[in-house]
């Protein structure tokens, strides 16, 4: 059961507000949603200074693969990328659920994780 979250607008990527690192370490969970790529956004700086913090909840990014992203309106794009309400929840469940080591079934590799 999920008790509470939070959602954080960081504003910037680089530096990371050191607030970040005690709002994370209140929780079980932290997943970064990126309207772009993964690779070298938000969640990637965001990961990093959690680990030099020795803050050891788990972060989990969603965001666009680093490949070519076939055209599409953007609500589309964001449901076929696991990035729309749904999705975003779903991952934060199954991320949960990998947290306390239990099989979380269908939700398994989820396309925003891919």
């Amino acid at each position: 059961m999920i008790d509470s979250g939070d959602v954080v607008d960081p504003r910037w990527v680089r530096p990371v507000n050191p607030a970040l690192a005690d709002l994370a370490r209140a929780h079980r969970l932290v997943v970064p949603v990126e309207d772009g790529i993964r690779a070298g956004g938000v969640g990637a700086a965001l990961a990093q200074y959690l680990s030099r913090r020795g803050v050891s909840t788990p972060v989990r990014t969603l965001g666009l693969p680093t490949r070519f992203v076939p055209h599409g309106g953007r609500d589309e794009l964001l449901g076929r990328y696991g990035l729309d309400p749904e999705g975003i929840a779903a991952a934060v469940l199954d991320g949960l659920a990998d947290t306390h080591g239990a099989d979380a079934g269908p939700l398994r590799g989820h396309p925003a994780q891919r």
